[in-house]
């Protein structure tokens, strides 16, 4: 690894990248073709089965108009019938655009507009959601159809700088911005995995992700790149920590990749004793308490960094109990980290700066957003060729050279492992009758789970009882535009936002202020606010005391 007092590099290693990482998924196919590689309850599938029926399915969609090139949606649970799907359109030279199926139609359509696809795999069940313009192809009947093809692949032409998938974001705008991601920058992040944090064909990695979050990816591939197996979580297990459990316990999981709230669901639900467990913590920062926690329960631990434009992961490392300080680590392989100031110079020696990625991992850009990709992902100034990704958080090495991270620069934020922009929210807030101006802040609760609170300016005051109506009139429209994990866990009716000395909202003091008492899952309990806990608190909130008028009912 080279760094200096602002840069920190991954070592340079070689790798497929003009292989797709159907291919290489394909070669092990032909390596391990009689081993299981997916499970998910009493299905088991074996390499063989995997590659031959994703063959199948890819001739169906090639008849049914898919062409190199064209971008597919899918819109599925986690499920054997998902990874199948979304090997076959690449197999087709086409590329993918994950949708949860429980997002908003109007949030799906609108990704389905915005990435021009052409056709949507969903189940019948789900159909509807869509707009005209879009051919629904239902995985029920291309399932049937499938079996009629030749279990052969299609002769392919699909290169690592091909597109592999186009993942949506929030964005700032009020819209969600497409990720642009290639194949080569999947295949590097895959292969610098398979030995950092490690994974064997002995493993069995449990996948507990929705399609649309951008991890996803390393649970459905990675294990099937190294000839492991994959051991697919139902969806009500992975919300209820006791079946989550019993679930790692029963299928001898080895690896889980999951987000430090689903690790606080499978401790509160009674986790005591160690298991046979690695585990790799992402999404949000990993907290000291947490860190603790899960060292005692498991076999080794990761904390893992990267946002969706460099690919899934940038940096990691591995916690060990006598860390004094949790930090994200050092870059994978063939990546580059630079801590920059406002004026794209590297920083001075124990100065925090902007954290921003270069090397393989980049991705190509935003779809139909020429001038957010020019903002964002800039020529390298450090280097002769490539791309360098702002990601607008802010970090310093530390002295044995590991990356500490600081936080955001800006207002975005990260909730259950979502990346959201609070503008997407105070903008659909903004549209609601009755709200004259909205802030969306993150605030974590006594558990130290980050949870979104909503401060509102109405245009007309209301009573609790009466802003208790209409919050629940609110909340329904907002689903309609916003996923769940978008809408605000609490609301707070407010006569005006604290104001900086600039003269802009102050959001460090709405987020830093009370924490709020009560059951935050509970419905129809009205929350209160705590006396301040320390000095600088205390300094802060009396004047805030004055414009905060009431707190609204939690979700």
């Amino acid at each position: 690894m080279i760094q200096n007092v602002s840069s920190s590099s991954g070592p340079q290693v070689e790798y497929p990248r003009e292989i797709p990482i159907h291919e290489l998924i394909a070669q092990q196919a032909f390596q391990s073709a009689d081993k299981i590689a997916i499970v998910a309850g009493d299905q088991e599938l074996t390499y063989r089965v995997v590659n031959e029926t994703a063959n199948q399915l890819s001739h169906y969609l090639t008849q049914q108009g898919v062409k190199p090139g064209d971008v597919v949606g899918v819109a599925l649970d986690r499920s054997p019938e998902l990874i199948l799907i979304l090997l076959a359109i690449l197999k087709t030279g086409a590329a993918y655009l994950p949708i949860d199926p429980t997002f908003p139609p109007q949030r799906i359509q609108f990704m389905l507009r915005d990435s021009a696809a052409q056709f949507l795999v969903t189940l019948k069940a789900d159909q509807d959601k869509t707009d005209a313009h879009v051919s629904e192809l239902y995985v029920e009947d291309a399932l049937v159809s499938a079996s009629r093809f030749a279990k052969g692949a299609l002769v392919g032409t699909t290169s690592g700088a091909d597109l592999a998938y186009v993942l949506y974001t929030s964005g700032s705008t009020g819209q969600p911005k497409g990720v642009l991601v290639e194949h080569h920058n999947l295949v590097n992040l895959l292969w610098s995995m398979v030995t950092m944090p490690g994974i064997s064909k002995e493993d069995r990695l449990l996948a507990v992700t929705t399609v649309s979050f951008d991890i996803a990816a390393v649970e459905l591939y990675l294990p099937l790149l190294v000839g492991a197996t994959l051991v697919i979580a139902d969806t009500p297990s992975t919300r209820n920590g006791s079946s989550l459990l019993g679930l790692i316990q029963r299928h001898h999981i080895s690896i889980l990749q999951a987000t430090p709230i689903t690790f606080r669901l499978l401790i509160t639900a009674g986790w005591q004793h160690r298991l046979p467990l690695k585990i790799m913590c992402c999404g949000e920062p990993l907290s000291p308490l947490l860190a603790h926690q899960l060292l005692d329960r498991c076999d080794s631990l990761w904390n893992l960094y990267g946002p969706t434009e460099t690919t899934i992961y940038s940096t990691g490392k591995q916690i060990l109990p006598t860390d004094q300080l949790i930090t994200i680590g050092r870059p994978i392989q063939n990546t580059r980290v630079y801590l920059l100031n406002e004026t794209q110079q590297m920083v001075q020696e124990n100065c925090p700066g902007e954290i921003c990625i270069a090397g393989d991992g980049v991705a190509r850009g935003y779809h139909n957003r020429p001038d957010l990709t020019h903002e964002k992902f800039l020529p390298n100034p450090f280097a002769s060729t490539g791309l360098l990704y702002r990601t607008g958080d802010l970090g310093q090495l530390t002295t044995d050279g590991e990356i500490q991270f600081l936080g955001r620069i800006d207002q975005q934020i990260k909730i259950r492992g979502y990346r959201i922009e609070p503008g997407e929210i105070e903008h659909a807030l903004g549209n609601l009758n009755g709200i004259r101006e909205a802030v969306v802040v993150a605030r974590e609760d006594r558990s130290g789970t980050p949870r979104l609170i909503g401060y509102l300016i109405l245009t007309t005051s209301l009573t609790d009882q009466d802003f208790a109506v209409q919050l629940n009139q609110w909340k329904a429209t907002l689903k309609n535009s916003l996923p769940a994990y978008m809408i605000p866990a609490t609301f707070i009716q407010v006569e005006r936002f604290p104001i900086t000395l600039n003269g802009k909202i102050d959001r460090k003091s709405l987020a830093a202020g009370p924490n709020l008492v009560g059951d935050a899952k509970s419905v129809g309990h009205v929350a209160q606010l705590a006396a301040p806990q320390t000095t600088s608190s205390t300094n802060r909130w009396p004047s805030i005391f004055t414009w905060l008028k009431r707190i609204a009912l939690k979700k």
